[in-house]
């Protein structure tokens, strides 16, 4: 399994949430309502199935986690003025103060990663794994 990249990828994910489920603990998130939020406060409204991307979770999942992080105030669902038929979900004042308050605990987890990598190792380690993403993403390569 040394060389199995899929199963290599899954550990670096798993520790990796099992240590910012820890770090959260306290205040009560969880690993998909950081998702979320991390998304939406960084990038700006998305819609649901925006969000279903970048994050990587089923809709179902997204649908439910917005759901709570609407009735706990952290975000809201608004319509596109141009099209009422499209919802977009907003981080609210109260959602970019957790966000603001958790992204340096996130950061430094993710520190943790490649804190003994070289700023070249860093680099290279990043494009490598935007390679792996858009290889994968690409359905003409099977």
């Amino acid at each position: 399994m040394d060389s199995y990249v899929p199963f290599l990828i899954n550990q670096v994910t798993a520790y990796t949430n099992r240590t910012l489920r820890e770090a959260f603990k306290s205040k009560k998130i969880t690993i998909s309502c950081w998702r979320v939020l991390a998304v939406s406060a960084s990038l700006g409204p998305q819609n649901i199935g925006e969000l279903c991307e970048l994050t990587c979770m089923e809709q179902p999942t997204v649908s439910r986690v917005v759901d709570q992080m609407e009735r706990d105030g952290l975000v809201v669902r608004r319509p596109l003025p141009s099209d009422n038929r499209i919802v977009r979900v907003h981080v609210t004042s109260a959602g970019n103060t957790l966000f603001k308050k958790l992204l340096p605990t996130a950061l430094q987890i993710a520190d943790r990663l490649t804190h003994d990598f070289t700023p070249d190792e860093r680099s290279a380690a990043l494009r490598l794994l935007g390679r792996l993403i858009n290889n994968i993403k690409d359905p003409g390569r099977f």
